[in-house]
């Protein structure tokens, strides 16, 4: 079984190293296992980053591009992944021909919301933070957000502008609904 793990950085960052030692601990029982990630510190054989031009400039890019939609809220969170930027994943999945996918931290411009319901094969979806069923927010603190729907009634009286955590709320649940 050919297992992929899906990771914006191969340690970089505590899900990035998670994710490598998960990756390492696997090929040390002999299990086929790769990751596919944006950047890394570490050049390795099983470890597939962008080879191309056009892939290295996207990647360094992205996270800038991805986090636009946040400069139109106002929020009092430090950090926001609206994950919209077009993301070139389907067809590097497709190269590596994985039986599985290992999700991790896919935030910071490398993957777009609307790419999982897209992948074929299973996923696993290694929760690092609370980014997965939240709005934008990777912390979501004493909020309740998540659980009652992103609505304009329990926005916090803190935040203005665009509501960008509910925006982000509603492309998930879209296009996740299956």
């Amino acid at each position: 079984m050919k297992i992929l793990q899906i990771a914006t950085g191969a340690l970089l960052g505590g899900a990035g190293i998670a994710a490598y030692r998960l990756h390492k601990g696997l090929r040390a029982i002999s299990a086929e296992s790769f990751m596919l990630v944006s950047e890394t510190r570490q050049r390795e054989e099983h470890i597939v980053c962008p080879s191309s031009a056009f892939d290295k400039l996207a990647a360094r890019f992205a996270p800038i591009f991805d986090r636009i939609p946040a400069r139109f809220a106002k929020l009092p969170q430090d950090y926001i992944s609206p994950s919209w930027v077009p993301d070139r994943l389907l067809r590097r999945i497709d190269n590596l021909e994985p039986d599985i996918l290992n999700l991790h931290w896919v935030n910071n411009g490398y993957m777009r919301i609307e790419t999982l319901p897209r992948f074929q094969q299973p996923v696993v979806w290694t929760l690092h933070d609370m980014w997965p069923f939240a709005g934008g927010e990777h912390y979501i603190g004493d909020s309740i957000r998540y659980k009652e729907g992103y609505s304009y009634r329990n926005r916090p009286a803190a935040e203005s502008g665009l509501d960008i955590n509910r925006w982000i709320w509603e492309r998930k649940k879209k296009s996740w609904s299956k």
